[in-house]
C-alpha cells in the first residue's frame, strides 16, 4: 500500500483530485489485506490514523462522498475479520442509501455463519426478502450448511428442498454438510438418501462425504455397510487413513480386535500412513481388555515412525496396566513416556483408586492435576467424589462437591449419585432419598442407574416394600430396572 500512497501524492502534486473511485481503490486494497484498522482510518473511523485521514478531510470539505460501493467494501472487510458489529453497522448505513446487492448481503451472512451466529444470518436473509434482493446459490448454500452445523436438520431439509425447487444447484460442500448433519443426528436413512442424490446434481462424491457415512455406519454398529463404503472409496481412489481409523474404532466398539488390527495393517497395505489416531484407536481396544503387552508393542512400532508421540498414546498403555491392577507398571509407563501427563492420565489413576477404595491415593492424584498446571474436569471430580463415597467420607465429599461448583463445573447426575451412594453406604436411606430430591430440584435429570442404586440400597437393608415402591417410581418415569 505504500506505493499506492506515493502514486496518490504524485496525483495531487499534478493537480489531479482524488474522488470516490480513488477512495474505494484504497479501501479495496486494505480489505484484501484484511487490514480493517487502516481501512477505517481512510475516513477517520476507528483508532488508525496513518493516512493521516486524507480522505476524511476531503469528505469533510465535500470534495468526495462515500458511496454504496464504499460501504459494501466495509461490510466485506469487517465480516471477513469477524467484526460483525461493525459489519452490521455498515450494512445498516448501506440500506439507508439504497438497496444493497446480493453479494454484500452474502458477505454479511458468511461473516455471521463463520462466527456461528445462525440467527443473525437468518435475519439478514429475511431482510433480503424485504428489500427485494433475490437470494442466489451462494446465499442458500451457506444458510443450509449453517443449519446443518447447528443440528437443525428439519429446517435444513426444508431449505434444501426450497433450493432444489428454485433450480439452484447445491454445492458438494452443502451436500456434505447435509450428510454430516444426518449422521450426527443418527439418521443414516436420510444420510444415505442425500448421498444418493449427488449424481442428480452432477456432483461427484468426495472422500469427506464418504468418510462421514463410514463414521455413521460405525456408530450405528453397522460395520458390514461401513466396510462396503470403504470398498467404494478404494475403488474411486478416495480411501483415507481417517476413514480406516473410524472403522478401527467401530471394530473396537464391537469388541472385534481381530478385524480392528487387520484394518490397522490395511492402512499401510493401501499405500497410506497410519497416524497417531490410528495407533490410539487400536490401542484403546487392547487397553479395554488389559492387553498391556500389545499396547507396548504398538508403542515400540510407533517410535520407529516420524510421528510425534502424544500422551493419549501412553494413556492407553497406562489403562491397560490398570485393568490388570498393576499400578506400579502404569506409573512406570507414565514416567517412560517423557511427556507431561494430561488430565486424562490423572483421571485414569483417580478412577483406579476409586475402584480400589484408596481415598488417599485418589486425593493425591487429583491434587497432581493442579500442581501440573492443569484444570480438573467434571470427570476428575466425578471419580474423586465416588472415591469419597466408597470410603464413606461424606464430609469430604460435600467439601469437594462445593469446590467443584465454585469452579464453575455444573454437577451432573453422576456427581449427585456419589452423594446418594455415600449416604447408602452409611445406611442412611432417608438422607439418600433427600439427596435424590435435591438433585431433581437442582434441575438435574435422573437416570436408571441412580434409581438402581437406591433400590439396591433398600433391598440390602431388607426394606423390600420401599425397594418395590422405588422400582414402580422408576417404571412410571420411563426407566426399566432389572
Amino acid at each position: 500500500m505504500a506505493d499506492c500512497w506515493q502514486l496518490l501524492a504524485q496525483m495531487t502534486g499534478k493537480g489531479i483530485l482524488a474522488d470516490e473511485i480513488t477512495l474505494n481503490t484504497f479501501l479495496r486494497g486494505y480489505v484484501k489485506l484484511r487490514d480493517m484498522k487502516s481501512a477505517g482510518g481512510l475516513l477517520g473511523w476507528g483508532p488508525e490514523k496513518k493516512s493521516p485521514a486524507f480522505f476524511a478531510k476531503l469528505w469533510a470539505e465535500g470534495s468526495l462522498e462515500p458511496n454504496m460501493r464504499t460501504l459494501s467494501l466495509f461490510v466485506e472487510g469487517y465480516a471477513a475479520v469477524g467484526q460483525m458489529g461493525a459489519a452490521g453497522a455498515a450494512f445498516d448505513k448501506l440500506k439507508q442509501m439504497g438497496s444493497p446487492d446480493v453479494r454484500t448481503a452474502n458477505d454479511l451472512i458468511c461473516g455471521y455463519m463463520r462466527k456461528g451466529q445462525l440467527d443473525e444470518a437468518k435475519k439478514v436473509e429475511a431482510e433480503m426478502k424485504d428489500l427485494g434482493i433475490d437470494a442466489n446459490a451462494f446465499t442458500m448454500n451457506w444458510l443450509l450448511r449453517g443449519l446443518c452445523r447447528s443440528g437443525k436438520m428439519d429446517e435444513a431439509l426444508k431449505k434444501y428442498n426450497d433450493l432444489v425447487e428454485k433450480g439452484i444447484s447445491p454445492t458438494i460442500e452443502t451436500m456434505t454438510s447435509l450428510v454430516n448433519g444426518f449422521v450426527e443426528k443418527g439418521d443414516m436413512k436420510m444420510a444415505v438418501k442425500v448421498f444418493d442424490e449427488l449424481e442428480e446434481h452432477a456432483l461427484k462424491p468426495t472422500a469427506s462425504v464418504m468418510t462421514d457415512l463410514v463414521k455413521g455406519f460405525c456408530r450405528a454398529g453397522n460395520l458390514k455397510t461401513a466396510w462396503q463404503m470403504l470398498g467404494k472409496m478404494k475403488k474411486r481412489g478416495l480411501l483415507t487413513t481417517k476413514a480406516l481409523n473410524l472403522f478401527i474404532a467401530g471394530c473396537v466398539k464391537n469388541a472385534d480386535m481381530v478385524q480392528a488390527h487387520a484394518t490397522f495393517n490395511a492402512i499401510e497395505a493401501n499405500g497410506l500412513a497410519p497416524n497417531v489416531h490410528s495407533y490410539v484407536a487400536l490401542m484403546r481396544g487392547y487397553a479395554s481388555i488389559g492387553d498391556a503387552q500389545t499396547c507396548k508393542d504398538l508403542i515400540d512400532k510407533f517410535k520407529k515412525t516420524n510421528l510425534q508421540p502424544s500422551m493419549d498414546l501412553y494413556n492407553q498403555l497406562i489403562e491397560a496396566h490398570l485393568k490388570r491392577t498393576d499400578l506400579r507398571a502404569a506409573l512406570e509407563a507414565m514416567r517412560e513416556s517423557n511427556l507431561q501427563p494430561d488430565v486424562n492420565t490423572y483421571n485414569l489413576l483417580i478412577m483406579f483408586c476409586r475402584d480400589h477404595q484408596d481415598l488417599s491415593g485418589a486425593i493425591g492424584f487429583f491434587e497432581c492435576i493442579e500442581k501440573d498446571g492443569l484444570q480438573p474436569t467434571d470427570s476428575s471430580y466425578g471419580a474423586l467424589l465416588h472415591a469419597h463415597a466408597a470410603c464413606r467420607d461424606i464430609d469430604g465429599l460435600y467439601k469437594r462437591f462445593r469446590e467443584m461448583k465454585r469452579k464453575g463445573i455444573t454437577p451432573t447426575v453422576y456427581h449427585h449419585q456419589a452423594i446418594i451412594v455415600a449416604h447408602i453406604n452409611g445406611g442412611r436411606m432417608d438422607d439418600a432419598v433427600t439427596a435424590f430430591e435435591d438433585m431433581r430440584e437442582a434441575g438435574v435429570q435422573e437416570d436408571g442407574k441412580v434409581y438402581n442404586v437406591i433400590i439396591k440400597g433398600f433391598s440390602r437393608l431388607g426394606m423390600q416394600e420401599r425397594a418395590t415402591e422405588w422400582r414402580e417410581r422408576a417404571k412410571k418415569n420411563g426407566f426399566v430396572i432389572q
